[in-house]
């Protein structure tokens, strides 16, 4: 499937892909948080330094753990929401994400934004779409939350654990209702991939549309996020 792609898009476009690692967040932030004092100590402890050439994805699935690996691909140095990419501009792509407000501003999705790129979802649905994320980052009622990020610490190899500002992210029932309500009211090409249905859309036309839908439901107060009080 990747060479199918590769095939078609060639090194003159780009093809890139989220390969996030999220098991390194801190213990305490996982989506299972561990409470434990002893327990916390023992991971925190085991955790490995993020290395984008050999660390892991989590929760991807296969096309983006293979596609890591391949020559060529360059991957962010974000230690829990790079992204990875293929193309001659493939170090532009993938290698200025910010440790900040990661998925935002000169982040690999807004290279996608700025260059009118087109999301393909394979086999999956919106839930899995990282692109509407950078639509939240443009939207004035998102709140913000500091996660603990786990960075190299300089001249050693272990982590130290930075505060950072992010975004309190949709949560699945929220990213689920806007991608329904925009392939209901926008263009969305939609076929069978092998026995995968597939969607084909922008991803400008995608974020602007999720800053209007967005706006409206924060407004009405209709969105959940994953942040815990």
């Amino acid at each position: 499937m990747i060479k199918a792609l590769m095939d078609v898009v060639t090194l003159d476009g780009a093809i890139v892909m989220p390969t996030q690692t999220t098991q390194l967040r801190h213990p305490t932030l996982a989506i299972e948080p561990v409470t434990d004092p002893d327990e916390v100590e023992n991971q925190l402890n085991e955790m490995p330094v993020f290395d984008p050439s050999i660390t892991p994805t989590a929760r991807m699935g296969t096309m983006p753990e293979l596609f890591r690996t391949l020559p060529g691909v360059v991957r962010a140095d974000h230690p829990l929401y790079s992204f990875a990419a293929w193309s001659r501009s493939g170090a532009e792509i993938a290698g200025t994400q910010r440790l900040k407000m990661s998925l935002g501003k000169g982040s690999a999705l807004d290279h996608l934004y700025r260059r009118d790129g087109k999301v393909l979802l394979l086999g999956v649905g919106f839930i899995r779409c990282t692109t509407f994320h950078h639509a939240e980052y443009s939207v004035d009622a998102t709140q913000t939350t500091r996660p603990l990020a786990p960075v190299p610490n300089a001249g050693r190899d272990a982590i130290e654990w930075q505060p950072v500002e992010e975004i309190c992210f949709m949560d699945d029932d929220t990213i689920t209702r806007l991608g329904v309500a925009f392939e209901s009211e926008r263009g969305v090409m939609t076929g069978p991939v092998g026995s995968a249905e597939a969607r084909l859309f922008s991803v400008r036309e995608a974020v602007d549309y999720g800053v209007e839908w967005l706006t409206r439901e924060y407004t009405a107060n209709r969105v959940t996020t994953n942040c815990r009080d």
